[in-house]
């Protein structure tokens, strides 16, 4: 009985520090590969959502198609050409809020950052719409390297805009 009592005492107190949760790392909160939604709404509503908030944030349109499947349910994806969303002087620090792992190079001098982003829309019945979005960070460093830099993003400006997305559902975008 006084073993028993002895393992108790001493799973109360050593259980918690084995138990623990893990934390996430500072920069990855919000990263995912790619973000998923779904959509209890039509594929045009989504479809229209997606192209509307990408016109809304100045992003140009690279590639857009969509087709149908053998069973009749739709599929689109749209990609975006580069966004600059940083420009001038302030450029470093935009870039190091929304970046995970931005490249460093001593005495570099950034000129832009750059975001691309890529949807895929899937239609998965009526009124079930299943949506993906990858993305890809850029920024352009001129005095070292002369060159275009690619690294991933932290996550924020993705979530922000999938809840853009979910506020435009319902309207068009300027091309229809």
């Amino acid at each position: 009985m006084k073993k028993l009592l002895i393992i108790l005492v001493f799973l109360v107190i050593f259980a918690p520090t084995f138990a623990q949760e893990q934390k996430v790392p500072k920069g990855y909160e919000f990263y995912k590969e790619k973000y998923e939604e779904d959509f209890q709404n039509s594929f045009e509503e989504i479809w229209n959502a997606v192209i509307y908030s990408l016109e809304e944030m100045g992003c140009n349109l690279m590639n857009k198609n969509t087709r149908m499947n053998d069973e009749g349910l739709y599929r689109g994806v749209a990609q975006s050409d580069f966004c600059v969303f940083a420009q001038g002087d302030t450029t470093f620090n935009v870039l190091k809020k929304y970046s995970l792992d931005m490249p460093f190079i001593r005495a570099g001098k950034w000129d832009n950052g750059r975001m691309q982003y890529k949807f895929i829309v899937q239609e998965k019945g009526e009124k079930n719409v299943h949506l993906i979005l990858t993305s890809e960070m850029s920024g352009f460093e001129s005095y070292v390297t002369g060159k275009v830099h690619f690294w991933r993003s932290n996550g924020i400006l993705e979530l922000a805009l999938l809840e853009r997305v979910k506020q435009n559902i319902g309207k068009k975008p300027k091309e229809q």
